[in-house]
């Protein structure tokens, strides 16, 4: 297992109504867009790792593994902007927003021994990981227009990370 402190770079974002507040359709009266706006994520993991033909006692150059993961995530989201052309006021722009909530990950991957037995292991790492970094939610502050909106943005973070790597162990079992 290991400990993983991680943060994403911004992401950004934008889209077009997809469903309104009060649950009318976008398509019956104007809606509102989301035509700018970004996401950053920090979290804090625990990882557990598990590597099947390891636990069978094998000790090939080649190790597929499991890993899971669960832990915090603090989601900033950067001021974004409401677009609604039929609006008294068809721009509006939200301040940033922090909020946080319970982090979890899964993934697999595989780990290969680029040393020759008996020397000091290097192995390169790939791996697939799927992140929930839990609801992300926008400000509801205006710094462009004025009013606030019927709901604030918010949405679930999820991030798909495929990695490559060296690792050194410092001891190995």
């Amino acid at each position: 297992g290991d400990f993983a402190l991680l943060r994403t770079g911004d992401i950004g974002f934008s889209g077009p109504c997809s469903s309104a507040s009060n649950g009318s359709s976008c398509t019956e009266t104007p809606h509102a867009d989301i035509t700018d706006g970004s996401v950053r994520t920090t979290a804090l993991m625990a990882n557990v790792f598990y590597s099947p033909m390891e636990q069978r006692g094998s000790n090939a150059v080649f190790q597929p593994f499991f890993v899971t993961g669960l832990g915090f995530a603090e989601n900033n989201i950067e001021s974004w902007t409401r677009t609604n052309a039929a609006a008294e006021q068809p721009v509006r722009v939200f301040s940033s927003n922090k909020s946080s909530d319970v982090a979890w990950s899964l993934g697999f991957g595989a780990a290969w021994q680029v040393t020759r037995a008996g020397q000091y292991p290097i192995i390169i790492e790939a791996s697939w990981r799927h992140f929930d970094f839990g609801t992300a939610e926008g400000s509801t502050v205006s710094d462009v227009g004025s009013g606030i909106p019927r709901q604030g943005l918010t949405f679930d973070n999820r991030s798909q990370v495929i990695s490559i790597g060296v690792r050194i162990p410092l001891q190995r079992l």
